[in-house]
């Protein structure tokens, strides 16, 4: 039960950090396409790891909504769904960062 609520609060902290990105006016940089189209399906990963306790962690949220939280040295996984809103906040950040070939 507690690596359960570690992840969760892993998950909050990840949750604060995309709001504290996606809050106030943000213009795109001279290399980065004004017009830039969101493909229909996509998949943004964000792992962590090292520390004291050597700990790996990741993230996976794709353009479905379903969200894997999963401890990579002991393969617990979470499994859940993002809100449409947050999604929507989400696919707005990649349009502005365009990383799309």
């Amino acid at each position: 039960m507690k690596k359960y609520s570690y992840s969760l609060q892993n998950l909050i902290l990840l949750g604060l950090i995309i709001s504290a990105c996606s809050s106030g006016t943000q213009s795109a940089l001279p290399t980065q396409a004004l017009d830039c189209q969101v493909p229909a399906k996509w998949e943004v990963d964000f792992s962590r790891s090292g520390g004291i306790a050597g700990q790996a962690q990741a993230l996976t949220i794709s353009s479905n909504g379903s969200m894997v939280v999963q401890d990579l040295r002991s393969g617990e996984k979470l499994e859940s769904k993002i809100s449409q809103d947050e999604l929507g906040k989400l696919a707005g950040m990649l349009a502005q960062a365009c990383p799309f070939n």
